[in-house]
């Protein structure tokens, strides 16, 4: 699991991006900015992020239940699940906010 840094969403409609190899088996959750132990009901659990690439330098993590705008402008953590599936290994080496504006 990767915890990383407090990061403050834009007001704007925006997505969280990956860098990564076998991001299938990742999933996203995201905290309050104050304790990674308090995990946002609608962005984690049975709603986590979810990727459907193999992985690349843009995969796209989705919450099928939530968008990220009712978000906008909170400080946040993400919270990131690294799975092995067979022998596939997940490497995650960038994480990135963009704004869709």
């Amino acid at each position: 699991m990767v915890c990383p840094a407090v990061v403050e969403l834009p007001s704007a409609e925006c997505e969280i991006v990956l860098n990564s190899d076998a991001a299938r088996s990742m999933r996203v959750e995201i905290t309050d900015e104050h304790h990674h132990h308090h995990p946002l009901a609608d962005f984690s659990g049975p709603n986590s992020g979810t990727l459907d690439t193999d992985g690349g330098l843009n995969c796209i993590v989705k919450w099928e239940q939530e968008s990220l705008a009712s978000l906008g402008g909170k400080k946040v953590r993400l919270r990131i699940h690294l799975r092995q599936q067979d022998k596939n290994v997940p490497r995650l080496f960038a994480i990135a906010v963009k704004s869709k504006v």
